[in-house]
């Protein structure tokens, strides 16, 4: 498996930017995944692929709030409605974090086999 593309963070997030933009988010959340567990080359694990879903959407709804798109509250004639973006956020962020757990986890679980595997020898 890759990395996330444009398709995958827009079943998380409905959005009328364009795809560079989506793209944009996407770059800037795989930029900072590799800073925190460095470059990955190859087939990228589950758990990471995950990660970076979460966080692009992350980073795109951001865009969205400053941008207006999500505003807190929209007003169309007489009709009001209200976002929360903040318990989106807030869920995806939670999400992210669980994935980059497993992440850590399942590469500590592989160092660790390795150790006691040499240790055998």
């Amino acid at each position: 498996m890759g990395w996330a593309e444009v398709a995958d963070v827009r079943t998380l997030v409905y959005t009328a930017e364009a795809d560079s933009q989506v793209e944009k988010s996407l770059d800037s959340a795989k930029k900072d995944i590799e800073a925190i567990t460095g470059s990955i080359i190859g087939i990228v694990p589950d758990t990471l692929f995950n990660a970076h879903k979460y966080l692009s959407a992350i980073t795109l709804m951001n865009f969205m709030i400053t941008s207006g798109e999500l505003a807190y509250m929209n007003k169309m004639g007489p009709d009001q409605t209200y976002n929360k973006p903040e318990d989106m956020i807030a869920r995806y962020q939670k999400k992210f974090e669980q994935s980059m757990a497993q992440y850590g986890y399942s590469t500590n679980a592989a160092s660790l086999y390795a150790v006691i595997k040499l240790e055998e020898v």
